[in-house]
């Protein structure tokens, strides 16, 4: 059972979602492929376990994911049972008070951002009843979080990001000189509220686009790759296998082997492999 919550203003400004999820899932493993969003989660069940270049993570409690430019490869164990925060991609640093680009590619302890103040959340959602108390619990939260006093650029990167998600014609360079900034300064201010630079995050919506266009009943990957505005389908081959680790054809192949073949646009970010 998945379940979106959409806060209220001011709150739906920096978050695109709240999402509650319990379920028991038929596979082992499943790849996460990035979905240009920072998670914030706070897990009500058994743990899930990540696997690293370096190891393997164990989430118990609370985590966030900053910006991926790669899939994660997970392993839920047992019963998903956990509620999480969507954050728009400039979203999460008025909450966290932490750079994005040190969340780059990573899961972090929310406790080494929060100190006590996730085990007090999740405390009070253990306690409640319904789905809707745990929505209205995390949003009353992070609405206390944020700050009346916001950088000054924060609108600025809100406004490219608004210029990156809604076209894919648009010009980086264009955009740079309507800002009025340098094209240095703006990417590295884009770095610190967003964790990639506006080329990556370009990138990672086209990727998006492409994920939705799929149609596991009836694919011409050329004439994707060219709607989805990739040079060939060489470069849409290339630029799938970077974010996602699979292939376009094994993306489908593991989707409909163990998901008994998805509807085009369902939970396109989910590939279990195992």
């Amino acid at each position: 059972m998945f379940i979106p919550y959409f806060p209220k203003y001011p709150l739906n400004q920096y978050v695109k979602m709240i999402w509650y999820h319990n379920a028991t899932v038929s596979y082992e493993k499943e790849r996460i492929l990035p979905t240009g969003t920072v998670e914030l989660i706070i897990n009500l069940g058994s743990p899930t376990q990540v696997f690293l270049d370096n190891g393997i993570q164990v989430n118990k409690e609370f985590w966030v994911c900053g910006m991926h430019t790669g899939s994660i490869l997970h392993q839920p164990i047992a019963e998903t049972h956990m509620i999480g925060v969507s954050f728009k991609p400039f979203g999460a640093l008025p909450f966290l008070k932490v750079p994005m680009s040190e969340l780059k590619n990573s899961l972090v302890n929310l406790e080494l951002i929060w100190g006590n103040e996730p085990f007090e959340l999740k405390q009070q959602l253990l306690a409640q009843k319904s789905v809707r108390d745990h929505f209205l619990t995390v949003e009353t939260f992070l609405t206390a979080k944020l700050s009346n006093r916001q950088n000054h650029f924060a609108a600025i990167i809100a406004w490219l990001d608004l210029q990156l998600s809604s076209s894919r014609e648009v010009h980086l360079e264009d955009l740079y000189q309507k800002i009025g900034y340098s094209k240095r300064h703006i990417i590295q201010e884009f770095r610190k509220f967003v964790g990639l630079t506006p080329k990556d995050l370009k990138q990672i919506y086209r990727f998006n686009d492409a994920l939705k266009a799929i149609d596991p009943n009836q694919i011409n990957w050329t004439s994707l790759a060219l709607t989805c505005d990739y040079y060939d389908q060489a470069h849409f081959n290339n630029q799938f296998k970077n974010f996602s680790g699979l292939t376009p054809s094994e993306y489908v192949q593991f989707r409909n082997q163990f998901l008994n073949t998805p509807s085009q646009g369902e939970d396109v970010h989910f590939v279990p492999v195992s």
